[in-house]
């Protein structure tokens, strides 16, 4: 997947052609499309979805996808930002939601809207301009949008088994589903080997297996308790954070 701030699409068809053939992307997101409802955008092999700016000049998102990939669009409406946003649909698993954004240089991103992406479906992936900037970056310009990356390190194995089955009741998930919870995380032991020598059998009271699907969904349930602040929001899928930040100042 890549993306691509185009500053004006129409004179760089050819490039975009030769990009694609070389790297091969699946999906291509592109901002700053500049495009009117009655320019054509075709490369071949790809379906095209876009949104064109009908305000004033400039502005525009689009998305590249390879026809292999079965999508459908998904209209997405905001007033702070434009997107171009579609589904794909997977065999066996949940629906992937990809979104292109851009912001234009005046005013912050809604929250809200933002909202609205990430819960379009239980995974998404929202790329593009942001124009989120700080003086760290570039010398003499910094705005009020940005957003934090963390990852936490043995996060599977942090997950207290008492304390998710507790948060579990308190959130009021179904019963059937906290007894299979239950049974899954119940009865699990493990040995330390020392040179030849095997220890006893002890009791896991924490932590979760690694590479089973249902383990991913235990931690955000884990950490859902995860401290809320106005005009920020977490999103959360295993060990991985996005923290996008809003505010009147960078402070």
């Amino acid at each position: 997947m890549i993306s691509w701030n185009a500053a004006g699409i129409k004179s760089k068809i050819n490039q975009i052609k030769y990009f694609i053939l070389d790297c091969k992307p699946d999906i291509m997101a592109i901002q700053e499309t500049h495009l009117d409802p009655g320019d054509k955008l075709k490369i071949s092999n790809h379906t095209t979805d876009r949104t064109d700016r009908l305000t004033h000049r400039g502005g525009g998102t689009a998305l590249l996808i390879r026809n292999s990939i079965d999508n459908h669009l998904v209209p997405i409406a905001s007033s702070t930002s434009e997107n171009t946003a579609i589904s794909i649909n997977l065999s066996n698993s949940p629906q992937i939601t990809v979104s292109s954004i851009y912001r234009s240089t005046h005013g912050n991103i809604s929250t809200f809207e933002l909202d609205n992406i990430f819960n379009s479906s239980s995974k998404c992936i929202a790329i593009g301009n942001y124009y989120a900037k700080h003086r760290a970056w570039s010398a003499g310009f910094k705005n009020s949008n940005g957003v934090e990356f963390l990852g936490v390190r043995k996060d599977f194995d942090r997950i207290w088994h008492n304390g998710l089955i507790y948060k579990l009741i308190n959130n009021k998930f179904p019963h059937y589903l906290i007894d299979i919870l239950i049974k899954y995380l119940n009865k699990k032991t493990f040995k330390v080997k020392l040179s030849h020598t095997l220890s006893e059998t002890g009791i896991i009271k924490a932590g979760t297996d690694q590479g089973p699907i249902l383990s991913p969904l235990l931690y955000p349930i884990f950490t859902d308790d995860f401290h809320k602040m106005n005009h920020i929001i977490d999103c959360f899928f295993a060990d991985d954070t996005a923290i996008l930040a809003q505010g009147i100042t960078t402070k």
